[in-house]
This record gives C-alpha cells, structure tokens and sequence, in this order.
C-alpha cells in the first residue's frame, strides 16, 4: 500500500541524500549503503532497507539518523506499532534543527516525535500521544519540520481527547443492526466513488481511513469490501484490534 505520509517525508529528508553528500568521503562503504538503504525505504521495499540500516547501526550505535529509520521501517512492516516505539522514543532526545538526510547526518528529524506520538495512539496510549503531539508541534517553531505534519497533529490532539470520534459503541451497534435489516448493495458508480475515495484516505492515514469506511459501513453493512477494509484499519489500532475480527468475518460471508 503507498504511503502518502513516508513519501512525503522522504521527499523532503532523504531525496537530498541522493543531490548532497559530506565534504568528505570518510567512510566511502558506509555512505553508499545509507544511499542504498534510502533508496529502498523510498521504494516501500522496508524489509531489505532495514537489513542494511540495522547492520550500519552495528557500526555506529549512537547514530540516531540510523535509530530513527529503523523504527520509521518497523512502523510501516508491523501492524503492531509497538515495535517501532522503542527506536522512535530513543531517536526524538537527540534531534537537529536543520536536519537533512544524508550520510554524515547523525541525528534524527523532529518527526521522530511526530511518528513516537503516531506509534502511542495506534497503541492505545492516547494521554502520552497528546502529549507528544503537542511536542513535536511546539519543538516545530524552532526546528525544521513541515508544516502538513504539524497540522495532522493538531486534528489527531482532538481524537486522543476523544478517541470514540473514531469509533464509538453506537457506531458498533448501529452497523451491526443494519446487517440484519439490510441486504448486499448494488455496486454502483456511488458505491465505487466512495470506495476509491475511502482507500485513498486509507492509504493516507489508517484513522483517516477507518473514519471513511465507518460512514460506508453503515451505509453498505453487508458489503464485502467495506468490512474487510474496515477489518483492516481497526487491525492497525490497538483498542479495536479484537473488533477488526468480526468484519474480516463478515467480508467472507457473501
């Protein structure tokens, strides 16, 4: 699935790393593995990027550029953002105010902290989200960070206040309800508009997403797609991981 987010981040911190290097190449092999290791983050293929970034990191310990990427692959590679917590939290105490990616780059961005807060509200952990969010939004005034990133913190600060924005009893009990009076929707050109409207929230954002196929759940409760992709978003986020089941069920039932 292309993730419009990491794309977006490495369009502005490792696309550079390709344009710009040290004045010294003091490490040749080291500098051509990050460029390769970036060039596979780049291209989704999160599995082999982390392979290379976990061995440089054998070399430099303490490179939280490094840290930072690793926790960035796990957090793409894992449903269980719980994986990727540890890197995000070490990398965010030791960033640079004018990060750029490139291999003499020993610190990490400030989305460090935007993608620790991320990681703690897939997991549930909405007081120490908020608290990060607010974070990584005021350490923005004084570091480099964009700004589509600070404005995605402020809107998700609202769903840790009140996480059954997202998804509350009510919403559960209103679709369930609805399977049962109503039958399996025609496909129309309105079903496929919403459905391409929805996945391109999904890909975007899981919270988004999960917002998105909560209104088509209700209004197409029976719909194979829907509830699989539903199933989907919900697997992501920790306090609805055990719902995620009873829609993966229901996609196969018709």
């Amino acid at each position: 699935m292309k993730k419009i987010f990491l794309l977006f981040i490495l369009s502005v911190f490792t696309l550079g790393a390709y344009s710009l290097s040290s004045s010294k190449d003091e490490n040749p092999e080291f500098d051509t593995q990050f460029k390769n290791a970036m060039k596979l983050v780049f291209e989704e293929n999160y599995k082999d990027a982390l392979y290379i970034i976990n061995a440089l990191r054998n070399t430099e310990p303490d490179n939280m550029n490094l840290e930072f990427y690793a926790g960035l692959c796990k957090f793409y590679l894992m449903f269980d953002k719980s994986h990727a917590l540890d890197h995000f939290a070490k990398s965010s105490k030791n960033l640079s105010e004018k990060y750029v990616n490139i291999p003499s780059e020993k610190s990490a961005p400030v989305e460090a902290i935007y993608f620790n807060a991320l990681s703690n509200h897939y997991l549930g952990n909405y007081d120490i989200a908020k608290s990060l969010y607010e974070e990584y939004i005021e350490k923005s005034k004084s570091y480099k960070a964009e700004k589509r990133y600070v404005k995605d913190a402020e809107k998700k600060i609202e769903f840790c206040q009140n996480p059954s924005l997202l998804y509350s009893k009510e919403d559960e009990s209103e679709i369930r309800e609805k399977r049962k009076t109503m039958g399996v929707a025609k496909q129309d050109l309105a079903y496929k508009n919403k459905l391409s409207k929805s996945l391109e929230a999904m890909e975007k954002d899981h919270f988004e997403g999960l917002l998105k196929f909560k209104e088509m759940a209700k209004e197409y409760p029976n719909d194979p797609n829907v509830n699989y992709f539903m199933g989907i978003a919900m697997l992501n986020h920790a306090p609805h991981k055990r719902q995620s089941i009873e829609y993966f069920e229901n996609s196969d039932k018709f």
